[in-house]
């Protein structure tokens, strides 16, 4: 959802204690059990932002584009924080939030449940809560560059699957725990799936070609946790999940091109792409040309 700057009563707030007036831009979606968020505005007038004690879990902040001040209320004062783009903040629901803003900003938040990254780490949640930081402003690439292959997801939520948005966010998870909490989230001893575990893994993936899955639903296929299913599969296969299935499906489509008289259109939804467009996109950064030259040439 996009929504244009002043459309919002300024009184309004969304679920982050953001003015909703203040914001050209508002996106989101859900998937995985996480609330994933764009939130721009240009607004250089004051305003601030809050979340009162709750148990809703943790909210990762990364800061997309430009440089962004904001005083944040800490140990009774406020104290300043500037984000430059890349920099994230890390914080718990369970401590009251308070802050005043008086600069644009563009951000991606991911709203993260109590029990995510207890999964992720196969540890207690109690555990992660005791060692993990509340941190401000602070550069972080590796977040960066996830969040910005989270991006398409938000602006076209049809056109990217739901397996390839938990693979992304569970990568962040293991990189918050591994930087900020020091838990290992696998043994360090390398670990591939046996041939039963892959069969079933490719199995589960082949007759959900739109990518439908979660993480979670091959890693109990498998009977093995999602960090540890994560790392096997790609031991095993040279390739994550969902860059394993999309070469399925581009193998998928190449086959109708060249064996049916199917309008490419319909080739995309027999081959798992959203759409025609998503089809050709694909098919032709794999290929080099798109699909109709590709079948004339066959």
């Amino acid at each position: 959802m996009i929504s244009a700057a002043g459309s919002q009563p300024a009184s309004a707030k969304d679920t982050l204690g953001c003015s909703l007036g203040a914001l050209v831009r508002d996106q989101s979606l859900t998937s995985a059990g996480l609330s994933i968020f764009r939130k721009t505005s240009t607004r250089t007038a004051p305003s601030e932002v809050a979340t009162p004690e709750s148990d809703r879990g943790l909210l990762l902040g990364v800061s997309l584009s430009g440089r962004h001040g904001r005083h944040i209320l800490r140990d009774g004062r406020m104290q300043r924080f500037d984000f430059a783009p890349g920099s994230i903040y890390l914080r718990s629901f369970a401590e009251p939030y308070a802050a005043q803003i008086a600069t644009p900003f563009d951000f991606l938040l991911i709203e993260m449940p109590k029990d995510a990254l207890s999964s992720a780490a196969e540890t207690t949640a109690a555990r992660i809560a005791a060692t993990l930081p509340t941190v401000q402003a602070e550069p972080d690439p590796v977040i960066f560059h996830l969040a910005q292959a989270l991006l398409p997801a938000l602006e076209r939520p049809g056109s990217v699957s739901a397996l390839v948005v938990d693979q992304i966010a569970l990568a962040m998870q293991m990189h918050l725990l591994t930087r900020f909490a020091g838990i290992a989230t696998v043994s360090c001893k390398e670990r591939r799936l046996s041939s039963v575990q892959e069969m079933r893994a490719k199995e589960l993936l082949l007759t959900n070609l739109r990518g439908d899955l979660l993480v979670a639903d091959l890693a109990a296929a498998c009977g093995l946790s999602r960090s540890v299913f994560m790392r096997a599969f790609k031991a095993t296969t040279g390739a994550t999940p969902y860059q394993w299935l999309l070469g399925q499906r581009i193998e998928r489509a190449k086959i109708l091109l060249a064996t049916t008289r199917m309008s490419i259109a319909e080739i995309a939804s027999r081959s798992g792409f959203a759409d025609q467009s998503h089809l050709t996109r694909t098919f032709t950064r794999a290929l080099g040309v798109p699909p109709g030259t590709w079948r004339e040439r066959v």
